[in-house]
């Protein structure tokens, strides 16, 4: 189980080291990034404090069981708004495009993160002995 989850954490730390290259790269060169700059700005910011809070919970530091996924309403909302915009023409939005999956992949990486790390909470928590009984 820990090999399983010390794998998932740096699969993750390697999605998030991934996107800020991709964001390096592609971001600040795509025509109409301006117009996006808040909207990937907030999802990258949560998926920061997101993998924040996993990392928390794993150290004892934050409740097992804390609902801190980002909400999927919004990335539901930021992938037709990007669907939308990348249909007008997609060649023009090209690099947008992989900054997207970039970040969506992150965000993939991390949900897994989290089960793997409640899992190995729980079954931690069942196999220790409480005290004084």
């Amino acid at each position: 189980r820990q090999l399983l989850l010390s794998k998932q954490m740096i699969r993750a730390l390697q999605q998030g080291a991934d996107l800020l290259e991709v964001v390096e790269e592609h971001y600040f060169a795509a025509p109409g990034s301006r117009e996006w700059a808040q909207r990937f700005d907030q999802q990258i910011e949560e998926l920061t404090k997101y993998h924040e809070q996993i990392l928390l919970k794993l150290e004892g530091k934050m409740k097992a069981g804390a609902d801190i996924e980002p909400e999927e309403e919004r990335e539901a909302r930021l992938v037709k708004q990007l669907t939308d915009y990348f249909s007008d023409d997609l060649n023009e939005h090209k690099r947008l495009v992989f900054v997207a999956s970039s970040m969506f992949e992150y965000a993939y990486h991390l949900r897994r993160l989290d089960r793997l790390a409640e899992q190995v909470i729980e079954r931690e928590e069942q196999e220790t002995p409480v005290l004084g009984h």
